[in-house]
């Protein structure tokens, strides 16, 4: 079996773990590395776990403008748009099964079964979710997160070298290559939501439910870990690989906290993980995706994605720039000159606006309660956000309710953005996870509430019995650090209106 994953330069440990326990695992096996970076000066391929190391410009993509294609993508969002064209180029070389797996999975145990499904099947894939959720927060937690992301997790799938595996393969190809974007609103998801019509298009898919495959914390309420001489178990069946998605960003320690904690063995996985990550050099490379190359313009300046969206989403700048290389600042058709000019333009009007802003000792706040019905008025509470130094703003939660919410929703604000700087909610001591408002920028000292009309959401995860909330809220509104980061937000409210514009026009041409 030829195996293979696609990184971003951050994500060489994990990869290199991913690597050592495939081959550790599975006999007589090909392990291909696809890199979306440079390779590093400092790497031996000798010494490393993978049989080849294949970079982006290795890829058969064929597109008009590659770097054009290229700066369309977020770093995530390009780590996933080469599976097609890597997938392709292995079957066309030969290989006769073909298996990816995301660069943060661990392989437990053997491929035999794999292997043998293959003999048998074209397409192998692995769902979500394979039982049905009883609790309503768990389904809106993982059957509704499903639904919007993609019913099939594509951190894993196999294929086997025959005209419909192939056919899948470029139909996969094709469409990674021009529609690969994080862009839920327009029911696309990376590669995700493409594979939802696989079984429907093509045959032999085999949808393999095995309890063992593909463990991550959007199944662990209905699988169930446990350990015997030292090998690990998943409803009696034996772990196979185990998928530690959303490890960086903190949504797996966070999804592990909510349905894992009664489960010494999910930590004790998490922590063999740490440890494994620091030894191939985490530390060195870094977490997430910032030191990709694709991240940067040639003065150094990271990309932003509205800029990005902003190029992609409009017709008439795709044929304008079409001709150049738009990392590139120093030339005299630059599209990074050509949008902080435009930028300049867009927010003169929403500046003024913004220093406007005014002072006041108290700012009512609401605060909606949902008991399985969504928000409305009826279920609604006005609460008191007092002054505090700095231009913040203070709420203190000390509710009781006799029937627990489903969640809970406070709009700080109407109208006026705003940067929540801490948000610490409590039941039982125990703190509840946040949804932030759809816009959202993570920031140094908190997080802006980049919308209209901006709020956050907690989920209350518990049955409907007696429970008290406590906690606080602070937001600021005027200081002169959220006024330029609020500068910032507008910016990408009006590159969206721009878009709309555009968009607007164009039809009726």
């Amino acid at each position: 079996m030829h195996f293979y994953t696609s990184i971003n330069i951050n994500y060489l440990p994990k990869a290199r773990i991913l690597a050592k326990s495939v081959k550790k695992y599975c006999e007589n096996v090909r392990f291909s590395l696809v890199l979306i970076d440079k390779i590093p000066k400092e790497i031996d391929i000798e010494q490393e776990p993978f049989d080849e190391i294949i970079t982006v410009e290795q890829l058969d993509i064929s597109v008009p403008n590659f770097k054009l294609w290229l700066y369309q993508h977020t770093v995530v969002e390009l780590c996933t748009a080469v599976k097609g064209p890597a997938l392709v180029k292995f079957l066309s070389e030969g290989s006769d099964k073909v298996v990816y797996l995301d660069p943060d999975i661990v392989v437990f145990d053997n491929m035999d079964d794999l292997e043998k499904l293959l003999d048998k099947y074209d397409i192998i894939l692995t769902p979500h979710q394979t039982v049905a959720e009883k609790e309503k927060q768990n389904i809106i937690n993982n059957e509704i997160c499903s639904l919007q992301h993609g019913i099939y997790n594509f951190g894993f799938y196999a294929v086997r070298n025959n005209e419909n595996g192939m056919n899948y393969a470029k139909w996969w190809r094709d469409r990674l290559t021009d529609f690969c974007y994080d862009d839920i609103k327009n029911g696309i998801f990376t590669d995700q939501r493409w594979g939802d019509l696989v079984p429907a298009i093509f045959e032999r898919v085999y949808i393999w439910k095995d309890p063992g495959c593909n463990v991550a914390t959007w199944n662990l309420t209905n699988r169930n870990i446990t350990k015997k001489n030292g090998i690990y178990y998943v409803n009696d069946s034996k772990l196979k690989f185990y998928h530690f998605s959303g490890f960086d960003s903190g949504a797996q320690k966070v999804m592990l906290d909510l349905y894992g904690k009664n489960n010494p063995y999910l930590y004790e996985l998490r922590d063999w993980y740490i440890q494994r990550q620091y030894e191939e050099e985490q530390k060195k490379y870094g977490m997430g995706y910032g030191k990709s190359e694709y991240n940067y313009y040639s003065n150094g300046e990271m990309v932003k994605k509205e800029e990005r969206i902003m190029l992609r989403e409009r017709m008439d700048l795709l044929e304008y720039f079409k001709d150049i290389d738009p990392y590139i600042v120093e030339q005299d058709k630059s599209y990074y000159n050509w949008y902080q000019n435009e930028m300049k333009l867009l927010t003169n009007n929403c500046s003024k606006n913004i220093l406007e802003t005014k002072e006041s000792k108290s700012v009512n706040c609401k605060l909606y309660f949902d008991y399985g019905n969504g928000f409305s008025e009826n279920n609604a509470k006005i609460v008191e956000a007092k002054k505090q130094n700095k231009g913040e703003y203070k709420i203190h939660f000390d509710l009781e309710f006799e029937r627990c919410p489903v969640r809970m929703r406070l709009d700080p604000i109407e109208g006026i953005l705003c940067l929540a700087i801490k948000s610490e909610i409590y039941v039982e001591e125990k703190i509840l996870p946040s949804e932030w408002s759809r816009c959202v920028e993570n920031i140094k000292g908190g997080v802006i509430l980049a919308a209209p009309d901006p709020y956050v959401i907690w989920s209350l995860p518990f049955s409907e019995t007696k429970i008290k909330i406590t906690g606080t809220f602070i937001f600021s509104i005027d200081s002169e650090y959220i006024q330029d980061c609020m500068f910032e937000s507008l910016k990408k409210l009006q590159i969206k209106q721009s878009i709309e514009k555009y968009n607007r026009k164009s039809n009726r041409l």
